[in-house]
Protein backbone atom coordinates (compact mmCIF):
# COMPACT_ATOMS: atom_id res chain seq x y z
CA UNK A 1 0.00 0.00 0.00
CA UNK A 2 1.39 3.46 -1.49
CA UNK A 3 0.08 6.43 0.84
CA UNK A 4 0.77 10.05 -0.42
CA UNK A 5 0.33 13.00 2.06
CA UNK A 6 0.40 16.49 1.22
CA UNK A 7 0.46 20.14 3.14
CA UNK A 8 1.18 18.93 6.58
CA UNK A 9 3.60 19.80 9.19
CA UNK A 10 6.74 17.73 10.03
CA UNK A 11 5.62 16.61 13.20
CA UNK A 12 2.52 15.37 11.48
CA UNK A 13 4.37 13.85 8.73
CA UNK A 14 6.76 12.30 11.26
CA UNK A 15 3.54 10.79 13.51
CA UNK A 16 2.26 9.30 9.80
CA UNK A 17 5.39 7.14 8.79
CA UNK A 18 5.65 5.97 12.48
CA UNK A 19 2.08 4.85 12.73
CA UNK A 20 0.27 4.55 9.67
CA UNK A 21 3.18 3.05 7.49
CA UNK A 22 3.22 0.17 10.63
CA UNK A 23 0.20 -1.05 9.37
CA UNK A 24 1.89 -1.65 6.14
CA UNK A 25 2.26 1.00 3.97
CA UNK A 26 5.15 3.01 2.20
CA UNK A 27 4.97 7.10 3.19
CA UNK A 28 5.70 9.72 0.31
CA UNK A 29 5.39 13.30 0.79
CA UNK A 30 4.81 16.15 -1.27
CA UNK A 31 4.44 19.66 0.50
CA UNK A 32 1.96 21.43 -1.88
CA UNK A 33 -1.06 20.22 -3.80
CA UNK A 34 0.77 21.12 -7.19
CA UNK A 35 3.64 18.62 -5.78
CA UNK A 36 0.90 16.20 -5.33
CA UNK A 37 -0.40 16.06 -8.47
CA UNK A 38 2.91 15.52 -10.25
CA UNK A 39 3.54 12.71 -8.22
CA UNK A 40 -0.10 11.33 -8.96
CA UNK A 41 1.00 11.40 -12.39
CA UNK A 42 4.17 10.16 -12.32
CA UNK A 43 3.64 6.99 -9.90
CA UNK A 44 0.63 4.72 -9.17
CA UNK A 45 -0.28 5.60 -5.16
CA UNK A 46 -3.37 3.87 -3.55
CA UNK A 47 -4.01 6.22 -0.61
CA UNK A 48 -4.07 10.15 -0.26
CA UNK A 49 -4.02 12.06 2.68
CA UNK A 50 -5.04 15.79 1.94
CA UNK A 51 -4.51 18.91 3.41
CA UNK A 52 -6.75 19.69 6.35
CA UNK A 53 -5.73 23.50 6.64
CA UNK A 54 -6.87 23.91 3.04
CA UNK A 55 -9.62 22.04 2.96
CA UNK A 56 -11.32 23.62 6.02
CA UNK A 57 -12.27 26.36 3.90
CA UNK A 58 -13.93 24.44 1.57
CA UNK A 59 -12.56 26.77 -1.15
CA UNK A 60 -13.52 26.62 -5.32
CA UNK A 61 -10.12 25.72 -5.58
CA UNK A 62 -10.46 22.51 -3.17
CA UNK A 63 -13.33 21.31 -4.74
CA UNK A 64 -11.88 21.72 -8.34
CA UNK A 65 -8.65 19.33 -6.61
CA UNK A 66 -11.29 16.22 -6.04
CA UNK A 67 -12.96 16.65 -8.84
CA UNK A 68 -9.90 16.09 -10.59
CA UNK A 69 -9.04 13.46 -8.44
CA UNK A 70 -12.47 11.55 -9.42
CA UNK A 71 -12.06 11.80 -12.71
CA UNK A 72 -8.63 11.14 -13.15
CA UNK A 73 -7.34 8.56 -10.57
CA UNK A 74 -10.93 6.51 -10.03
CA UNK A 75 -8.81 4.04 -8.08
CA UNK A 76 -7.13 6.20 -5.44
CA UNK A 77 -8.56 5.97 -1.86
CA UNK A 78 -8.48 9.70 -0.35
CA UNK A 79 -8.67 10.81 2.89
CA UNK A 80 -10.20 14.22 3.25
CA UNK A 81 -10.88 15.83 6.50
CA UNK A 82 -12.74 18.42 7.45
CA UNK A 83 -12.43 19.57 11.22
CA UNK A 84 -15.90 20.46 12.43
CA UNK A 85 -17.62 23.03 9.85
CA UNK A 86 -18.89 25.29 12.56
CA UNK A 87 -15.25 26.25 13.72
CA UNK A 88 -13.19 28.49 12.34
CA UNK A 89 -9.75 27.16 11.76
CA UNK A 90 -8.09 29.65 14.07
CA UNK A 91 -10.18 28.63 16.69
CA UNK A 92 -8.64 25.21 16.63
CA UNK A 93 -5.03 24.21 18.24
CA UNK A 94 -2.57 23.12 15.08
CA UNK A 95 -1.56 20.40 17.22
CA UNK A 96 -5.31 19.17 17.85
CA UNK A 97 -6.25 19.00 14.25
CA UNK A 98 -2.90 17.00 13.61
CA UNK A 99 -3.82 14.35 16.11
CA UNK A 100 -7.54 14.55 14.98
CA UNK A 101 -6.07 13.92 11.48
CA UNK A 102 -3.84 11.06 12.27
CA UNK A 103 -6.13 9.64 13.97
CA UNK A 104 -8.66 9.76 11.06
CA UNK A 105 -5.69 8.57 8.55
CA UNK A 106 -5.01 5.62 10.51
CA UNK A 107 -8.89 4.66 10.62
CA UNK A 108 -9.02 4.71 6.84
CA UNK A 109 -5.62 2.81 6.29
CA UNK A 110 -6.63 0.14 8.60
CA UNK A 111 -10.18 -0.22 7.08
CA UNK A 112 -8.36 -0.76 3.70
CA UNK A 113 -5.80 -3.40 5.36
CA UNK A 114 -9.30 -5.34 6.37
CA UNK A 115 -11.09 -4.11 3.08
CA UNK A 116 -8.86 -3.81 0.12
CA UNK A 117 -10.14 -1.85 -3.06
CA UNK A 118 -13.68 -1.39 -1.84
CA UNK A 119 -13.41 2.30 -0.48
CA UNK A 120 -13.03 5.74 -2.41
CA UNK A 121 -13.31 8.30 -0.46
CA UNK A 122 -13.24 9.01 2.85
CA UNK A 123 -14.38 12.29 3.69
CA UNK A 124 -15.83 14.72 6.90
CA UNK A 125 -16.32 17.58 5.03
CA UNK A 126 -20.03 17.50 4.05
CA UNK A 127 -19.30 20.37 1.53
CA UNK A 128 -16.93 18.08 0.09
CA UNK A 129 -18.80 15.18 0.04
CA UNK A 130 -21.71 16.35 -1.89
CA UNK A 131 -19.71 18.04 -4.88
CA UNK A 132 -17.37 14.90 -5.34
CA UNK A 133 -20.34 12.36 -3.79
CA UNK A 134 -22.05 13.56 -7.63
CA UNK A 135 -19.22 11.15 -9.30
CA UNK A 136 -21.00 8.21 -9.70
CA UNK A 137 -17.45 6.42 -10.04
CA UNK A 138 -16.94 7.65 -6.28
CA UNK A 139 -18.62 5.91 -3.22
CA UNK A 140 -18.33 8.57 -0.04
CA UNK A 141 -17.85 7.21 3.24
CA UNK A 142 -17.71 9.27 6.27
CA UNK A 143 -15.28 9.25 8.87
CA UNK A 144 -15.49 10.66 12.25
CA UNK A 145 -13.01 10.13 15.53
CA UNK A 146 -13.86 7.29 17.88
CA UNK A 147 -14.60 9.73 20.42
CA UNK A 148 -16.62 11.43 18.82
CA UNK A 149 -18.53 8.74 17.34
CA UNK A 150 -18.87 7.67 20.96
CA UNK A 151 -20.32 10.68 22.31
CA UNK A 152 -23.66 10.78 19.90
CA UNK A 153 -26.28 8.74 20.62
CA UNK A 154 -26.26 6.60 17.42
CA UNK A 155 -25.33 3.35 19.16
CA UNK A 156 -28.15 0.70 19.86
CA UNK A 157 -28.82 -3.02 20.04
CA UNK A 158 -30.49 -5.92 17.88
CA UNK A 159 -31.38 -8.97 19.47
CA UNK A 160 -30.63 -12.19 17.95
CA UNK A 161 -32.28 -15.84 19.78
CA UNK A 162 -30.97 -18.64 20.98
CA UNK A 163 -32.64 -22.14 20.93
CA UNK A 164 -33.37 -25.49 22.35
CA UNK A 165 -32.24 -27.85 19.94
CA UNK A 166 -35.42 -30.09 20.55
CA UNK A 167 -38.26 -31.25 19.25
CA UNK A 168 -40.03 -27.68 20.46
CA UNK A 169 -37.11 -25.21 19.41
CA UNK A 170 -37.65 -22.88 22.48
CA UNK A 171 -36.14 -19.66 22.36
CA UNK A 172 -34.82 -19.57 25.95
CA UNK A 173 -32.69 -16.33 25.44
CA UNK A 174 -31.50 -13.76 23.12
CA UNK A 175 -27.81 -12.38 22.02
CA UNK A 176 -27.22 -8.51 22.10
CA UNK A 177 -25.74 -7.15 19.32
CA UNK A 178 -24.37 -3.78 18.81
CA UNK A 179 -25.83 -1.98 15.92
CA UNK A 180 -25.07 1.82 14.74
CA UNK A 181 -27.33 4.22 13.15
CA UNK A 182 -24.74 6.13 11.04
CA UNK A 183 -23.05 5.95 7.43
CA UNK A 184 -20.06 6.73 9.02
CA UNK A 185 -16.95 3.91 8.07
CA UNK A 186 -17.50 3.47 12.28
CA UNK A 187 -21.01 2.16 12.14
CA UNK A 188 -19.67 -1.44 11.25
CA UNK A 189 -20.13 -3.64 13.93
CA UNK A 190 -16.80 -5.34 12.77
CA UNK A 191 -14.79 -2.71 11.78
CA UNK A 192 -16.07 -0.40 14.97
CA UNK A 193 -14.60 -3.07 17.50
CA UNK A 194 -11.16 -3.96 15.44
CA UNK A 195 -10.57 -0.34 15.66
CA UNK A 196 -11.52 0.22 19.38
CA UNK A 197 -8.80 -2.82 20.23
CA UNK A 198 -6.36 -1.00 18.12
CA UNK A 199 -6.46 1.96 19.98
CA UNK A 200 -7.03 0.10 23.30
CA UNK A 201 -10.98 1.46 24.19
CA UNK A 202 -12.10 -1.88 24.97
CA UNK A 203 -13.98 -0.79 28.02
CA UNK A 204 -14.85 2.49 26.99
CA UNK A 205 -16.37 0.80 23.78
CA UNK A 206 -17.85 -2.47 26.05
CA UNK A 207 -19.22 0.31 28.46
CA UNK A 208 -21.45 2.11 25.86
CA UNK A 209 -22.48 -1.06 23.87
CA UNK A 210 -23.36 -3.41 27.60
CA UNK A 211 -25.25 0.40 28.45
CA UNK A 212 -27.31 0.29 25.82
CA UNK A 213 -28.26 -3.43 24.73
CA UNK A 214 -29.82 -3.83 28.63
CA UNK A 215 -31.55 -0.27 28.01
CA UNK A 216 -32.79 -1.49 24.88
CA UNK A 217 -34.02 -4.94 26.16
CA UNK A 218 -36.24 -3.67 28.57
CA UNK A 219 -39.41 -4.38 26.82
CA UNK A 220 -38.14 -8.11 26.46
CA UNK A 221 -39.71 -10.19 28.90
CA UNK A 222 -37.46 -11.53 31.89
CA UNK A 223 -38.47 -14.72 30.84
CA UNK A 224 -35.46 -14.50 28.51
CA UNK A 225 -31.67 -14.67 29.34
CA UNK A 226 -29.53 -11.93 28.11
CA UNK A 227 -26.12 -12.85 26.53
CA UNK A 228 -23.84 -9.37 26.95
CA UNK A 229 -21.28 -9.50 24.60
CA UNK A 230 -17.92 -8.36 26.79
CA UNK A 231 -13.77 -8.64 25.76
CA UNK A 232 -12.06 -10.08 28.09
CA UNK A 233 -9.70 -7.26 28.29
CA UNK A 234 -12.47 -5.17 29.11
CA UNK A 235 -12.31 -7.22 32.98
CA UNK A 236 -9.06 -5.94 33.22
CA UNK A 237 -10.63 -2.44 34.03
CA UNK A 238 -11.20 -2.14 37.81
CA UNK A 239 -14.55 -0.28 37.17
CA UNK A 240 -15.57 -2.86 34.12
CA UNK A 241 -17.54 -5.11 36.55
CA UNK A 242 -19.27 -2.44 38.89
CA UNK A 243 -20.25 -0.20 36.04
CA UNK A 244 -21.98 -3.62 34.47
CA UNK A 245 -23.97 -4.34 37.22
CA UNK A 246 -25.10 -1.27 37.79
CA UNK A 247 -26.75 -0.92 34.13
CA UNK A 248 -28.22 -4.34 34.77
CA UNK A 249 -30.27 -2.88 37.71
CA UNK A 250 -30.94 0.04 35.59
CA UNK A 251 -32.31 -1.84 33.17
CA UNK A 252 -34.42 -4.22 34.99
CA UNK A 253 -32.74 -6.63 35.42
CA UNK A 254 -30.81 -8.85 37.79
CA UNK A 255 -27.40 -11.08 36.97
CA UNK A 256 -28.87 -14.23 37.51
CA UNK A 257 -30.60 -13.85 33.83
CA UNK A 258 -27.41 -12.58 32.55
CA UNK A 259 -24.81 -14.20 30.40
CA UNK A 260 -21.28 -12.40 30.39
CA UNK A 261 -20.10 -13.70 26.53
CA UNK A 262 -16.46 -13.52 26.71
CA UNK A 263 -15.64 -12.24 22.97
CA UNK A 264 -12.07 -12.73 21.35
CA UNK A 265 -10.46 -9.84 20.21
CA UNK A 266 -6.47 -10.17 21.79
CA UNK A 267 -5.00 -11.98 23.99
CA UNK A 268 -5.33 -11.09 27.96
CA UNK A 269 -2.05 -9.41 28.80
CA UNK A 270 -3.13 -8.53 32.61
CA UNK A 271 -3.90 -12.26 34.11
CA UNK A 272 -4.27 -11.19 37.34
CA UNK A 273 -6.50 -8.62 36.93
CA UNK A 274 -8.87 -10.20 34.26
CA UNK A 275 -9.13 -13.41 36.89
CA UNK A 276 -10.16 -10.92 39.44
CA UNK A 277 -13.29 -9.34 37.33
CA UNK A 278 -14.06 -13.07 36.90
CA UNK A 279 -14.43 -13.55 39.95
CA UNK A 280 -16.09 -10.48 40.42
CA UNK A 281 -18.83 -11.53 38.13
CA UNK A 282 -19.36 -14.66 39.70
CA UNK A 283 -19.38 -13.29 43.03
CA UNK A 284 -22.52 -10.55 41.67
CA UNK A 285 -24.36 -13.76 39.80
CA UNK A 286 -23.49 -13.71 36.74
CA UNK A 287 -22.94 -16.79 34.16
CA UNK A 288 -19.94 -16.81 31.87
CA UNK A 289 -19.84 -17.85 28.46
CA UNK A 290 -17.01 -18.81 25.97
CA UNK A 291 -17.66 -17.18 22.75
CA UNK A 292 -16.10 -19.26 19.58
CA UNK A 293 -14.72 -21.88 21.20
CA UNK A 294 -12.15 -23.62 19.07
CA UNK A 295 -10.48 -20.21 17.45
CA UNK A 296 -7.89 -18.04 17.82
CA UNK A 297 -7.82 -17.28 22.03
CA UNK A 298 -10.73 -19.17 22.97
CA UNK A 299 -9.10 -22.31 23.33
CA UNK A 300 -9.12 -25.10 26.69
CA UNK A 301 -7.04 -23.15 28.13
CA UNK A 302 -9.56 -20.18 28.21
CA UNK A 303 -12.21 -22.83 29.56
CA UNK A 304 -9.77 -24.27 32.37
CA UNK A 305 -9.44 -20.56 33.21
CA UNK A 306 -12.87 -19.57 33.34
CA UNK A 307 -14.76 -22.53 33.99
CA UNK A 308 -17.57 -20.98 32.25
CA UNK A 309 -21.47 -21.99 32.27
CA UNK A 310 -21.73 -22.04 28.39
CA UNK A 311 -19.66 -22.62 25.87
CA UNK A 312 -20.23 -21.02 22.65
CA UNK A 313 -18.96 -23.49 19.57
CA UNK A 314 -17.18 -21.30 16.74
CA UNK A 315 -19.52 -21.06 14.02
CA UNK A 316 -16.71 -21.26 11.17
CA UNK A 317 -16.02 -24.89 12.98
CA UNK A 318 -20.38 -25.48 13.32
CA UNK A 319 -20.48 -24.36 9.14
CA UNK A 320 -18.37 -27.49 7.92
CA UNK A 321 -20.12 -30.28 10.02
CA UNK A 322 -22.74 -31.14 6.89
CA UNK A 323 -19.47 -31.82 5.06
CA UNK A 324 -17.00 -33.47 7.85
CA UNK A 325 -16.53 -36.71 9.20
CA UNK A 326 -13.81 -34.87 11.28
CA UNK A 327 -15.98 -31.92 12.56
CA UNK A 328 -18.71 -33.46 13.55
CA UNK A 329 -16.62 -36.09 15.49
CA UNK A 330 -14.90 -32.88 17.25
CA UNK A 331 -18.24 -31.12 18.31
CA UNK A 332 -19.62 -34.47 19.42
CA UNK A 333 -16.55 -34.92 21.46
CA UNK A 334 -16.86 -30.87 22.75
CA UNK A 335 -20.50 -31.46 23.68
CA UNK A 336 -19.74 -34.82 25.82
CA UNK A 337 -17.41 -33.04 27.34
CA UNK A 338 -19.32 -30.30 28.00
CA UNK A 339 -22.25 -32.37 29.52
CA UNK A 340 -20.15 -34.13 32.01
CA UNK A 341 -18.92 -30.66 33.38
CA UNK A 342 -22.63 -29.52 33.27
CA UNK A 343 -21.75 -27.04 30.78
CA UNK A 344 -24.56 -25.74 28.39
CA UNK A 345 -23.25 -25.76 24.69
CA UNK A 346 -24.38 -23.46 21.71
CA UNK A 347 -23.42 -24.10 18.28
CA UNK A 348 -23.50 -20.68 16.05
CA UNK A 349 -24.01 -20.36 12.54
CA UNK A 350 -27.18 -21.97 12.73
CA UNK A 351 -28.31 -21.15 8.78
CA UNK A 352 -30.29 -24.84 7.37
CA UNK A 353 -32.71 -26.86 8.60
CA UNK A 354 -29.50 -29.68 8.11
CA UNK A 355 -27.45 -28.07 10.48
CA UNK A 356 -30.18 -27.99 13.01
CA UNK A 357 -30.68 -31.54 12.56
CA UNK A 358 -27.02 -32.62 12.88
CA UNK A 359 -25.74 -30.58 15.84
CA UNK A 360 -29.34 -31.76 17.78
CA UNK A 361 -27.24 -35.40 16.67
CA UNK A 362 -24.51 -34.44 18.18
CA UNK A 363 -25.53 -33.64 21.47
CA UNK A 364 -25.76 -29.89 21.54
CA UNK A 365 -28.02 -28.27 23.49
CA UNK A 366 -28.51 -24.93 22.04
CA UNK A 367 -28.43 -23.34 18.62
CA UNK A 368 -27.94 -20.03 16.93
CA UNK A 369 -28.04 -18.59 13.57
CA UNK A 370 -30.10 -16.75 10.57
CA UNK A 371 -32.01 -19.99 10.62
CA UNK A 372 -33.16 -20.05 13.69
CA UNK A 373 -34.05 -16.58 14.35
CA UNK A 374 -32.09 -13.05 12.81
CA UNK A 375 -31.20 -9.82 14.84
CA UNK A 376 -34.10 -7.62 14.73
CA UNK A 377 -34.59 -4.82 17.40
CA UNK A 378 -36.47 -5.66 21.06
CA UNK A 379 -40.09 -4.09 19.75
CA UNK A 380 -40.12 -6.60 16.87
CA UNK A 381 -39.90 -9.35 19.20
CA UNK A 382 -41.93 -7.72 21.28
CA UNK A 383 -44.90 -7.48 18.74
CA UNK A 384 -44.03 -11.18 17.26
Amino acid sequence: MHILIYGQSQDFVGEVLSEIASLGGKVTVAQEEEGALALLGCEKYDVLIANVRAMASGGPQDLAFFRYLAAHHPGLQVLAVHHYPELAVSDIDSSQLDRKLLELGKLAVFNLAKRPGRLKLYIQSMLLSETVGQNPTQEVVHLEILDDFLRRDILTAFYQPIVELDEKRKVVAYEALARARTDSLLGNPALLFSYAALQDYYSTIDKACTSIALKNAIPLSLDFDLFINVQPRSLTDPNFTEHLHAAVIAGGRTPANIVVELTEQREILNQKMFSAGIYSLKEMGFRIAVDDFGEGNANLELVLHVAPDILKISGRICRFASSNKVVRSMIHAIAGMCRDEGILTVAEFIETEQDTEIMTELGVHLGQGWHLGKPVPADLIVQA
